[in-house]
């Protein structure tokens, strides 16, 4: 570890743990709102059209404003960032569940959006200052594993919640789970998890935005492209190019994100045990590319689609630890809320750009460009990830 980096405290394990519950929470809340539009189209009395409006402009504020958001975490620290987006988030939830009309929902829901700008700079700044080199590997699995979680949850909590008790209940529950997660950030320490005189107001954005920066913000993008691509169109693309069955294609796709989940925690350990993170990066890459095809070569009907689609969900699990640790690795300590701001704004853009793209391919039953755009979408993010990596920003003072 360089000089310029804070040694890691006491207590890193309960870092992690608090960190991970709630970045789960994080992912709870972005997707909150779709698994309620019935009950929000008949309580509110408004459109579909309306309510994808409130979710698009929950995205929209999140991209615009995360790196804003880097720079008070590189200002004030992660931790103290943390607990407020962690706040503004069940505030958003609350507005929300008390909401008398769509304007006023639609306010709360994008106050939620702008807390969302703020987890993933502060997560991985607490991360990197409180967990140790040779843990941080095993700390970047459990966010990426709490973070699928939260998406698998948002559906299955929240929707039996709001047929049951009606939608307000719901946004009621998603905002109270937070309180825990406040108790937990409150328990730790912010001038032990936070190194004095770290931060230089003279950076601006052109100190962040370089080559490897720019190429890892798009494998975010890349990914989050094949991720929504996969969740959100592999069933019809599946029913319409092969004929399988609904309940098999959603079964699968249901087998994909719990074993992606398993390949995360498998990731993770690899990569604390020593493995390189960019060796692991690309044999994932490689390895979803094999399961890619197979789903889409039709061989061995729908089992073998199955068989192809877990080799593909266990191959992004594996993934995500090494993206994460390509970029804590090549983070500057003083610019590390910025840096993650920036870098992660991909994430949004892939969610943006996803259902644009694919979703005329499958509407005008072009399913094989879907599957070809998919894989060759794997292909760039693996050029562009190697590249990055031999991409040295200039300033040197390297996270180690």
């Amino acid at each position: 570890m360089t000089s310029s980096t804070a040694a890691p405290v006491k207590g890193s394990k309960k870092a992690i743990w608090s960190v991970g519950y709630v970045h789960g929470l994080s992912h709870l809340y972005m997707l909150a709102l779709p698994p309620l539009f019935p009950l929000l189209g008949k309580g509110l009395d408004v459109t579909l059209g309306q309510l994808a409006i409130v979710l698009a402009g929950f995205n929209l504020i999140t991209a615009a404003t995360q790196y804003l958001a880097g720079i008070l975490v590189d200002r004030f620290g992660g931790l103290r960032c943390l607990r407020l987006g962690l706040a503004l988030s069940a505030l958003g939830m609350l507005g929300a569940a008390l909401a008398p009309d769509i304007w006023t929902f639609g306010l709360a829901y994008w106050l939620a959006g702008l807390a969302n700008a703020i987890y993933h700079p502060a997560d991985f700044r607490l991360l990197n200052r409180c967990v140790a080199k040779e843990r941080r590997a095993f700390g970047f699995s459990i966010h990426s594993f709490s973070g699928n979680l939260g998406f698998a949850l948002a559906p299955a909590l929240l929707a039996p919640l709001g047929f049951a008790f009606g939608w307000r209940a719901a946004f009621l529950f998603a905002a109270l789970v937070a309180i825990p997660g406040l108790i937990a950030l409150a328990m730790l320490d912010p001038d032990a998890a936070e190194a004095r005189g770290s931060y230089r107001s003279r950076h601006r954005l052109h100190d962040v935005m370089n080559s490897r920066t720019v190429m890892q913000l798009l494998v975010f993008a890349l990914f989050s492209i094949v991720s929504g691509g996969v969740q959100g169109y592999s069933v019809l693309a599946g029913t319409q190019h092969f004929g399988y069955g609904m309940h098999e294609l959603n079964t699968i796709l249901s087998l994909y994100l719990l074993i992606g989940t398993a390949g995360i925690l498998a990731g993770g350990q690899w990569l604390q045990r020593g493995g390189s993170e960019i060796l692991t990066f690309a044999m994932g890459i490689f390895l979803g590319m094999v399961g890619w095809c197979i789903a889409w070569s039709g061989t061995g009907g729908v089992i073998g689609y199955g068989a192809g689609m877990l080799l593909l969900g266990f191959a992004m699990g594996v993934i995500l630890p090494a993206r994460d640790l390509l970029v804590a690795r090549a983070t500057p300590v003083h610019l590390q809320g910025r840096t993650y701001g920036f870098v992660t704004t991909g994430i949004n853009i892939g969610q943006f750009l996803a259902p644009a793209i694919i979703a005329p391919l499958i509407q005008h039953g072009m399913t094989n460009f879907f599957y070809l755009l998919l894989l060759e979408v794997l292909t760039l993010a693996l050029v562009i990830g190697l590249l990055s990596r031999n991409s040295a920003p200039s300033n040197k003072r390297i996270l180690s």
